[in-house]
């Protein structure tokens, strides 16, 4: 990610991770929770390691057009 793009990122989970949705249960919000809160080279590792078996798994179920355009409305969205 380019500079800002993980603060506004992360800005934007803020607003939007009580919101109802399909793809994010329990498990994963609480991923990103233990992510958010990472302070130790061994949670750091821990974390980086659990977001990472989240990322394959997306990667996996959203087609790459799919994301290439989400990325490009979000960045024109919030960087335009």
């Amino acid at each position: 990610m380019r500079t800002g793009e993980k603060a506004a990122v992360t800005a934007v989970y803020g607003t939007v991770r009580n919101l109802p949705g399909e793809c994010f249960d329990a498990g994963v919000h609480a991923t990103i929770a233990r992510a958010r809160c990472a302070n130790s080279l061994t949670e750091d590792s821990c974390v980086q390691q659990a977001v990472h078996a989240l990322r394959v798994v997306a990667e996996a179920r959203i087609p790459k057009p799919v994301m290439k355009t989400y990325k490009a409305l979000l960045r024109e969205g919030l960087f335009g």
